[in-house]
C-alpha cells in the first residue's frame, strides 16, 4: 500500500548530567519527562542518550541526553527552566549542530553519505587511500588529516582549522544557531 508518515520537525535540547538510570527508550520515558515536568504527554516527542551506553566508563553515573519537542517554544522553556529527571534537576541547552564529513572520503562539509559516496576510501587518521577501519596507526602524533593536510590530528579532530572554518559558515548560513534559544514572537529568545 500508499504508507506515508508524518514526520516532525523536532527542537532538540541536550539535558546535562542525567542519570544514567533512567531509561529514555520507549514511551514511558519520555512520560515520566512530561509528567515529572509539567508538559503534556505527547510533548516530548524523542530521547535518547548521546553517547551510545556501551561506550560509557565503568564508573560514569550521568550522562547527556537529547530530546525532541515539538515547538521552539516548549524546547525553550526545558532551557530555561532545566529538566527534572529520576529526582535530579538537570541543566538543558540547545543542541549545537556541527558540520558534518563523509565517513568514506573525509569530504568537509558532507554533500553525500558514505553509503553513496563516488570517492575512493580516504583514511580519517593518516589521510592515506584506504579504510579508516584499517589504519594502523594509533599515535596520534603520526596522524594526518585528509582536510587541512597537516599533521597531527586526523580528519575527525574538531580542533582542525578546516573543520572550524567549514562550521562557522555553516553557523552563518543558520540563523537559529546565533542563538542560545530557539526564536520565537518572545524578545527573550532573540
Amino acid at each position: 500500500g500508499n504508507e506515508h508518515a508524518i514526520q516532525h520537525q523536532l527542537f532538540t535540547v541536550v539535558v546535562q548530567f542525567v542519570p544514567i538510570s533512567f531509561d529514555p527508550n520507549g514511551f514511558f520515558g519520555r512520560l515520566s519527562i512530561a509528567e515529572n515536568n509539567n508538559f503534556n504527554p505527547t510533548d516530548v516527542l524523542s530521547a535518547r542518550w548521546i553517547k551510545p551506553q556501551e561506550k560509557r566508563r565503568d564508573s560514569q553515573q550521568v550522562a547527556n541526553l537529547l530530546l525532541g519537542f515539538p515547538t521552539r517554544e516548549l524546547a525553550n522553556r526545558a532551557q530555561r527552566h532545566g529538566l527534572i529527571i529520576e529526582g535530579r534537576t538537570c541543566p538543558v541547552r540547545k543542541d549545537r549542530f556541527e558540520v558534518m564529513r563523509c565517513m568514506k572520503c573525509q569530504q568537509l562539509p558532507r554533500t553525500h553519505d558514505a553509503k553513496t559516496c563516488p570517492r575512493d576510501d580516504v583514511c580519517g587518521r593518516c589521510a592515506e587511500p584506504h579504510p579508516t577501519r584499517e589504519c594502523t596507526i594509533t599515535d596520534r602524533a603520526l596522524f594526518r588529516c585528509a582536510n587541512c593536510n597537516e599533521d597531527g590530528h586526523g580528519a575527525a579532530d574538531r580542533l582542525c582549522k578546516t573543520f572550524h572554518n567549514a562550521n562557522e559558515a555553516m553557523i552563518k548560513r543558520n540563523l537559529d544557531m546565533h542563538y542560545t534559544y530557539y526564536p520565537t514572537r518572545d524578545p527573550v529568545t532573540w
